[in-house]
C-alpha cells in the first residue's frame, strides 16, 4: 500500500520530482594527446569529442615517463636511463595553456586539465644475470582538476626531481663531505717534517700509499654528495625497494592537501595486467586492487575500461569500500568513473562517463565526477545505454547517483530506473540483467529489454545493514547493448 501510495504521491505532486530532474551530459574520462602518448592534439581531440556528441574531456597526459637503473654506491651517477614524451618534457605552463586555449576555441566543450601519474616502480632481477625487470611501471592515478602549474610541478612522483631546498636534507646530503675532510688531513698530515740538516733545510718523506688514500678519500666525499642531489626534490622512495602502498598514499595526501576541492585523484584500470619489453628489459604490472584498499583519501578508481574489470560484483572491493565509508573509516567517498584511455585510435565515445549537472564548466564538471552524481557506460556494436533517470525517492525527496536521501519510515524507499538504449537499429531487442545492490549484497536481478524500459524496485528498510551509519543503493546493467554501471545513491535512516 506504501508503494502505490508513494507512486501516486509523485504523480500529484510533480514539481517535487521536477525540482530534481537530472540533467546528463556525456564526456570522456583519461584522454592522452601529442603531449605524452597520443596520436592528436589537444585541439583535434576537442572537436572530434564534439562531434561525437560528447560534452566534456579530462585530459590525462603523462606526467613523467622515466625508467633508470644504477649501479652502487653511486646509483645516482653510475645510472642509465630512459624518457618518453610527457608534460614535464613538454612543459607544464604550456600544456596547461593549450587545453585552456582549445576551450576558448570550442565553447560548447568543457576541458578539464589532469595528468596520468606513476607515483613508484621498483626493480627486480640484476643485469649481470640478464634477468633484470621493472614491476608496477603501469600502475597509475590520474589526478585532475587543477590548473594550478604548482600544483603538478611538486607532486611527489619519482624522478621529479626539481629545484628544492630543505636545510636539514641539505645538511644530510652533505654529510659525506666528511670523507673529504678526513682525505684532506691524510694529504696534510704528509708534510711532517722527519729530517731536518745543520743548515735547517727540512726534508719531507711522502708516502704514495698516504697520498693515494688522501685524494680517493676526498674524491670519494665528493662525489657521494653529488650523488645525493642535495638541492633536488626525493620522494623517498628509491627504484630499487618496493614499498607497498606508501609511495601511492603520499601522493593521494599531497593531491588532498594541496589541490583542495578542485582536484581528484582516480586509480587508473586496477584490474589490468601489463606486459611489455623496451630495450630488451622486461616490464611487469600486475592488477593492484589491494593498494587501492589499503590507501585512503583517493576518489575512487576506473569502474569501466578496456579490460576485465570485476570490483564492481557485489562484496567486492568498491562494496568493501563504500561501506567503509559509510562506516566512517573512509572520509573521502569512492566513486566510479568509465576510463577511455583514448590515445587517438578507435572510438572516441567507446568508454563514457556520463554526468547530472545543471551547469557545465570546469568546476561542476570536476564535482560532478568527485562525488559521484555519474555513471560509466560502454558501448557494444555502436549501441549504447543510456540513462534517462536514476533516483530513489521516499514521498518527500528524490536523489540520484551520488546524492543523499532522507529516510521517512511514512513512506517506502523506491528505486526508479529508465532508459533506453541508443541505437540506429530501431527494430531490434536488446535483453539484459538490472542487479540492484544494497549494502554491498545482491537485493535483486532483473531481466529486461533494455531498447527502452522503467523499472519501479521497493527496497524494504529492513534490507538495510544496522551496523552502518549510512546505507547505499547502487545498480548496474550488462547486455548485449553494453555494460552501465551507476554510482550509488545514498539513505540517512
Amino acid at each position: 500500500m506504501k508503494f502505490i501510495i508513494s507512486i501516486l504521491f509523485s504523480a500529484l505532486f510533480p514539481w517535487q520530482a521536477f525540482s530534481q530532474a537530472q540533467s546528463w551530459h556525456p564526456g570522456i574520462f583519461r584522454v592522452n594527446t601529442t603531449v605524452s602518448a597520443g596520436n592528436e592534439g589537444i585541439e583535434t581531440v576537442a572537436s572530434k569529442a564534439e562531434r561525437n556528441g560528447l560534452e566534456f574531456v579530462v585530459f590525462s597526459d603523462q606526467f613523467l615517463v622515466r625508467g633508470e637503473y644504477g649501479l652502487p654506491p653511486f646509483r645516482n651517477i653510475l645510472k642509465k636511463g630512459m624518457d618518453r614524451q610527457s608534460i614535464i618534457s613538454y612543459g607544464i605552463e604550456d600544456y596547461l595553456r593549450r587545453i585552456e586555449d582549445a576551450g576558448k576555441k570550442i565553447p560548447g566543450m568543457v576541458l578539464v586539465p589532469g595528468a596520468d601519474i606513476a607515483p613508484h616502480y621498483y626493480w627486480k632481477g640484476s643485469p649481470f644475470r640478464n634477468n633484470l625487470m621493472t614491476r608496477q611501471f603501469s600502475e597509475q592515478l590520474t589526478v585532475f582538476g587543477s590548473s594550478d602549474p604548482e600544483f603538478y610541478r611538486k607532486l611527489p612522483v619519482i624522478h621529479n626531481n626539481y629545484m628544492f631546498f630543505s636545510f636539514s636534507g641539505f645538511i644530510v646530503s652533505l654529510l659525506p663531505i666528511i670523507i673529504s675532510a678526513i682525505g684532506l688531513l691524510v694529504l696534510l698530515s704528509l708534510k711532517k717534517t722527519y729530517y731536518s740538516d745543520a743548515q735547517g733545510n727540512k726534508y719531507v718523506k711522502h708516502k704514495i700509499l698516504k697520498i693515494i688514500s688522501g685524494i680517493i678519500l676526498i674524491l670519494l666525499g665528493i662525489i657521494w654528495c653529488i650523488d645525493n642531489k642535495p638541492l633536488s626534490y626525493h620522494s623517498g622512495f628509491s627504484q630499487y625497494s618496493n614499498y607497498g602502498p606508501a609511495p601511492y598514499q603520499k601522493v593521494i595526501d599531497y593531491i588532498r592537501k594541496n589541490g583542495g576541492d578542485s582536484a581528484g585523484v582516480i586509480w587508473s584500470a586496477p584490474e589490468a595486467t601489463m606486459k611489455d619489453k623496451i630495450a630488451g628489459i622486461s616490464l611487469l604490472t600486475l592488477p593492484y586492487l589491494a593498494d587501492i584498499g589499503q590507501t585512503y583519501g583517493h576518489n575512487g578508481f576506473a569502474g569501466i575500461y578496456g579490460d576485465a574489470f570485476h570490483a564492481h560484483e557485489p562484496g567486492k572491493t568498491w562494496d568493501v569500500m563504500l561501506r567503509e565509508y559509510c562506516s566512517g573509516k573512509r572520509t573521502v567517498r569512492p566513486v566510479i568513473v568509465g576510463e577511455a584511455d583514448y590515445h587517438g585510435r578507435g572510438d572516441i565515445s567507446f568508454i563514457q562517463t556520463v554526468i547530472n549537472s545543471k551547469k557545465m564548466d570546469q568546476r561542476n564538471v570536476t564535482s560532478a565526477i568527485l562525488s559521484g552524481r555519474s555513471y560509466a557506460v560502454s558501448s557494444s556494436s555502436g549501441n549504447r545505454l543510456v540513462l534517462q533517470n536514476a533516483t530513489v525517492e521516499n514521498g518527500i525527496c528524490i536523489c540520484g547517483p551520488g546524492e543523499l536521501v532522507k529516510f521517512s519510515p511514512r513512506f517506502p524507499i523506491v528505486l526508479n530506473i529508465k532508459g533506453k538504449v541508443q541505437t540506429e537499429n530501431r527494430t531490434e531487442k536488446y535483453p539484459g540483467e538490472i542487479k540492484i545492490i544494497v549494502d554491498g549484497k545482491e537485493f535483486s536481478r532483473k531481466k529486461i529489454n533494455l531498447d527502452n524500459f522503467t523499472l519501479l524496485e521497493q527496497i524494504p528498510a529492513s534490507e538495510f545493514d544496522k551496523g552502518l551509519s549510512r546505507h547505499y543503493i547502487r545498480f548496474y546493467i550488462s547486455g548485449g547493448a553494453g555494460f552501465l554501471i551507476a554510482n550509488p545513491i545514498f539513505i540517512e535512516l
